[in-house]
C-alpha cells in the first residue's frame, strides 16, 4: 500500500510528504501483517493541499483537498515497512494472547516526538467494542519495542 501510494503522491506533487499512515479497523491486520484497508495522508507545501488516499483490496483511491496537513513523518531508507515483522514483534510482547481472544490489530506510523527525525510504529489490539486492550510502540529505525498498555 505504501509503495503504491507513494508513487501516486510523488506523481501528484513532487514535494509530497507523508503525514499519516495506518490501516483501518474495517481491515484489521492479520498475523502476516496484511490488511485490506489502508489510509495514507500526504501534504504538499508548494500546492497548499493534502491528498487523502486509501488502498482498499489493492485499489488506490485519492481525494485532494485544501489544507496544510499534519506533522510530516520522517521516512528514511532504514525505516521499516515490514508489517509482518512489526506484528510478530507485538504478538511476541504479549499481543498474541489478546489476538487469541479475538482482538483485532491496527497499526500506524507517526513522527517520533521523543526522538526527532525518527519514526514510531503503534500496534494496537482492540476488542469488538473497539476498546484497546494492548498497545506497543516500535521505533521505526531501531526496532526498539515498548509496551504502552496491557
Amino acid at each position: 500500500a505504501y509503495d503504491k501510494a507513494k508513487a501516486a503522491a510523488v506523481k501528484w506533487q513532487a514535494d509530497a510528504e507523508l503525514f499519516g499512515f495506518g490501516n483501518l479497523s474495517t481491515g484489521p491486520v492479520d498475523a502476516e501483517g496484511r490488511s485490506t484497508a489502508w489510509n495514507l495522508k500526504w501534504s504538499s507545501k508548494s500546492a497548499g493541499k493534502m491528498n487523502m488516499m486509501s488502498v482498499t483490496s489493492g485499489v488506490l483511491t485519492t481525494f485532494v483537498m485544501d489544507g496544510a496537513g499534519g506533522r510530516g513523518i520522517p521516512v528514511k531508507p532504514e525505516t521499516t515497512w515490514d508489517s509482518k515483522k512489526l506484528v510478530q514483534m507485538a504478538d511476541g510482547a504479549g499481543g498474541a494472547a489478546h489476538r487469541a481472544r479475538g482482538a483485532k490489530v491496527t497499526l500506524g506510523i507517526v513522527a517520533n516526538a521523543v526522538k526527532p527525525g525518527t519514526t514510531l510504529w503503534h500496534v494496537s489490539y482492540a476488542g469488538d467494542d473497539y476498546k484497546e486492550v494492548f498497545h506497543v510502540a516500535i521505533e521505526g529505525e531501531t526496532g526498539k519495542l515498548k509496551v504502552l498498555s496491557d
